[in-house]
């Protein structure tokens, strides 16, 4: 990934009539069986700039949200990130067909969005910017936040991703959230037992506490 991909370009046209072969031959290989093919697609989208200028080849980038593969789920984030950064750059059907697309996503992809911050703090930010297009991602960071049964560490990630797209919403089950952590974790420490013992409260507490001050923040601006 590189920050410097995200600077918007030149105004960008759509593909001429003789790319129009390479573009369908990448999306083929996007949608390939193999990894190796959709690497090979993800990259010749990226190196014509298809993914910004071809209406198709954005909305085909969220399929990627759902890619198996950890590392190329990472490389479509930067791409998606990069469409959105430079919208104002690339041919207006482009971004609309993206954000459709980003409105048809749910929990299974939300999930898979926050794994990628998880596992690469570098990307965080990208994530961020790829989940505030996505209409319905404040109530499903929410869900994934309350979930007990959520891995622990995508539960701190959801809440992080609460506070960067603002999901004002979420204020009241995270305040009950916090309460009843602090609660439970002040009742073993009063019992003698180690904060150790309650990781749920230990890892989420501070994080919520952030995501608390946040949405006060952002609720009287």
């Amino acid at each position: 990934m590189t920050q410097q991909r995200l600077i918007p370009e030149l105004q960008l046209q759509e593909p001429r009539s003789d790319e129009l072969s390479q573009l369908m031959e990448a999306l083929m290989q996007l949608s390939g069986p193999g990894l190796s093919e959709r690497r090979a697609g993800l990259r010749r989208l990226i190196e014509g700039s298809y993914h910004r200028r071809s209406p198709l080849a954005a909305a085909m980038l969220v399929r990627g949200i759902g890619e198996r593969d950890l590392e190329l789920r990472r490389e479509f984030v930067v791409a998606l990130a990069e469409v959105i950064a430079g919208a104002r750059g690339s041919p207006e059907p482009v971004f609309s067909w993206l954000r459709h697309n980003l409105g048809q996503i749910r929990r299974r992809e939300v999930y898979s969005l926050l794994q990628v911050a998880a596992s690469s703090p570098g990307h965080t930010g990208l994530v961020h910017l790829v989940l505030d297009q996505c209409s319905f991602s404040g109530a499903t960071l929410l869900q994934i936040l309350l979930d007990r049964k959520a891995d622990i560490t995508i539960r701190v990630v959801a809440a992080h991703a609460i506070a960067a797209i603002g999901f004002l919403d979420a204020a009241p089950a995270v305040a009950a959230l916090q309460n009843r952590l602090a609660s439970r974790l002040a009742g073993q420490e009063q019992m003698g037992f180690a904060p150790s013992l309650e990781p749920e409260a230990g890892l989420l507490l501070p994080a919520l506490e952030t995501l608390s001050q946040s949405l006060e923040e952002a609720s009287i601006q």
